[in-house]
């Protein structure tokens, strides 16, 4: 026999956290805050400033979608609208993160790798530029 019961959204003492987030969320959400950790510690081992002020203003908008999702989710009859939010929410916290992750990785101490590669294009018998040359000669 099937159930053709409507459900309605969880009662109060069904909205732990842990019922109302799914597990790829708990996930996602862990693997932010390490990106975050891993950017706070990057910040300090090299020494490299961050408008950290700056930065934590970008994650309002990301708390804010995210907190409304949970709201969503929890109260309201309204299961697709709860997942667009959240799911916006961690989008907009992982290019937040990641963005500041390229930006700790600049500028670029470590010697470049070009007189390496050249020798080995030298070596293969690969020259750039008589590729460029030849390239220019077809419009």
């Amino acid at each position: 026999m099937s159930d053709l019961s409507v459900h309605t959204a969880p009662s109060a003492s069904a909205t732990h956290w842990r019922t109302v987030l799914n597990w790829p969320e708990r996930c996602l959400i862990s693997l932010l805050t390490a990106i975050i950790t891993l950017c706070v510690v990057l910040s300090v081992a090299f020494g490299q400033g961050v408008a950290w002020g700056a930065f934590g203003l970008t994650l309002v908008p990301t708390l804010g979608l995210f907190l409304a999702g949970l709201y969503i989710r929890a109260r309201k009859n309204a299961p697709n609208l709860a997942h667009l939010a959240i799911a916006n929410s961690l989008y907009l916290g992982f290019t937040g993160a990641t963005t500041l992750l390229i930006y700790l990785r600049f500028p670029v101490t470590s010697p470049l790798l070009d007189e390496t590669l050249m020798q080995i294009d030298a070596w293969v018998g690969y020259s750039w530029p008589a590729l460029l040359n030849w390239l220019a000669g077809y419009p």
